[in-house]
């Protein structure tokens, strides 16, 4: 790792202050880069993509590989550094038109008028576009079956995960507070201090114990990163505060064992013997194979089930029950509070509705509030300009088998994503979150409440290759190996039972360290 002494623009609400700052971030001087012609003999560790699921995968696994180790990750996306994503406005560029944006939809198809889906191809993955909210799941989340009869038990707990959990904010930097977690009990305190609270949201919390901080991959005090802006802007984070892969994993993208191959589009992977040998990707219309002992599928939701359909890893649950949050927003007006003087973007959560008896009818529900301008507009009234906050609602949905993925037979075609509804446990876990809106806001003077506005994506692919103990039921196994070729190990939201109302980054990056740590010699 290195680190350079720079002076960065700080912004905290509108003051603009300069001041020193220590940044740690990947420097890129291409040594850790290879071209087609470069590879060579077979690699230790091949890893698929670079977002949350195959970083954190290879940064435990790289904390037990020998010093000798070889291993090469390939990524169908560019590198394309903060400052270059901040000058074109965009996370992700076409490997072979540098100065070029491109979007998720240019990657998968859909049938006319169904759901959108967000996410971003690129040197570091979903870590550049996240919005750095990490929650952890509810304890029950992992256990749906067993206690409310609905989807799918995880084949692990919430003990199970909680160390992991733990090391995952340490190595992110969450921002968190340790005074007030609700039902997410830990074990170790939060790396970073919290965030304050809007004027509305610190009102909540004073009167209902079950409105808690939002814990945030954002820098609080300026420590590791550049302070938060508070803008809001947290896609193309500003002052770079947000984690990001580029800014937070220096050690493991220049680490001298591994290699870096972009631009190379992964088809499939090649099986003898019920053992995978080689991987085959493609380049501007040509087809290459790199060979190697074990091999890390990190792409995303839809491209790990598409690239194990055409290896031949066919399963009846394979690419079925695509999934992701039921999304809403709403405009609150109040009479005297603020819902936009908080430090960072997103400040609260309320949890009455995470857990209970209701989830045997309908799904879980949060509201997260906002403390930016993205929804509402500045309010005209005298006196009124900040009395107005966006609440965030999500509600949890179970896998449903007639949301799925379709992979042509043509390799060269995209993936297409059939995605009829979120479901009825999702749907009615959202009526019942905005019949309980009036209660919640009781009693703060509320002036106005906005009609609902339907979110399009939560950019939260999940559900494809579903983890279990039965190998009839799931593609892997709470260590993320796959249930037919045990050299394979799958990462990412895609391996979720069940999408969980909480964002799914954190999870993906704490289960994938616990499996990269087994990988070799772990317990």
């Amino acid at each position: 790792m290195r680190c350079s002494d720079e002076v960065i623009v700080l912004l905290p609400g509108l003051l603009c202050l300069a001041a020193p700052l220590v940044l740690c971030r990947f420097k890129n001087d291409m040594r850790n880069f290879v071209e087609i012609s470069q590879i060579d003999g077979n690699y230790d560790l091949v890893v698929i993509g670079s977002g949350f699921g195959s970083l954190f995968f290879l940064k435990a696994a790289l904390e037990r590989l020998e010093t000798a180790a070889r291993v090469l990750v390939v990524e169908r996306g560019a590198y394309l550094p903060h400052e270059k994503q901040i000058t074109l406005q965009t996370n992700a560029v076409d490997p072979l038109r540098p100065e070029s944006p491109v979007t998720a939809e240019r990657f998968y198809d859909r049938p006319s008028g169904s759901k959108v889906w967000s996410f971003t191809i690129g040197l570091g993955g979903g870590t550049l576009c996240w919005w750095g909210q990490t929650p952890r799941l509810h304890p029950s989340d992992f256990r749906m079956k067993t206690l409310y009869g609905r989807g799918e038990d995880w084949p692990i707990s919430y003990d199970d995960l909680e160390p992991y959990y733990c090391d995952a904010e340490e190595i992110i930097g969450v921002a968190g507070d340790d005074e007030r977690v609700g039902p997410f009990w830990r074990s170790r305190p939060y790396p970073l201090p919290p965030f304050i609270g809007s004027s509305a949201d610190m009102a909540l919390r004073e009167r209902d114990p079950l409105q808690i901080g939002l814990p945030a991959a954002r820098d609080s005090i300026g420590l590791r990163r550049s302070l938060c802006c508070a803008f809001g802007e947290c896609r193309l984070c500003p002052s770079n505060a947000k984690f990001t892969a580029l800014n937070g994993l220096p050690h493991v993208l220049e680490d001298p064992r591994v290699r870096f191959l972009t631009g190379a589009n992964v088809l499939a992977l090649e099986t003898e013997a019920g053992t995978i040998r080689r991987l085959v990707f493609e380049r501007e219309g040509r087809r290459h194979t790199i060979s190697g002992d074990h091999f890390v599928l990190g792409a995303n939701a839809i491209y790990n089930a598409a690239i194990l359909e055409r290896s031949g890893l066919r399963h009846r649950e394979l690419g079925r029950g695509i999934a992701e949050q039921h999304g809403m927003n709403v405009e609150v007006q109040f009479e005297a509070l603020s819902g936009v003087n908080g430090g960072t973007a997103a400040t609260g959560q309320y949890t009455k509705l995470l857990d209970g008896e209701h989830r045997r009818e309908h799904g879980a529900a949060v509201y997260y509030f906002d403390n930016r301008w993205k929804w509402q507009k500045l309010r005209l009234e005298r006196g009124k300009h900040l009395n107005t906050m966006n609440v965030l609602m999500n509600s949890e949905a179970l896998r449903e088998r007639k949301n799925f993925i379709e992979v042509p037979e043509d390799w060269s075609a995209n993936p297409i994503i059939h995605h009829e509804s979120h479901g009825t446990y999702a749907e009615e876990g959202m009526t019942h979150a905005l019949d309980a809106l009036p209660d919640v806001f009781a009693g703060m003077g509320v002036e106005h409440i906005s009609e609902p506005v339907l979110r399009e994506t939560e950019s939260h692919l999940q559900c494809t290759t579903p983890a279990g103990h039965d190998p009839e039921r799931s593609i892997v196994d709470a260590s993320l190996t796959h249930h037919q070729v045990r050299n394979l190990n799958v990462v990412g939201t895609s391996v979720f039972p069940t999408a969980p109302v909480g964002n799914p980054s954190l999870t993906a990056a704490a289960w994938s360290l616990r499996a990269g740590r087994k990988l070799v010699g772990g317990a």
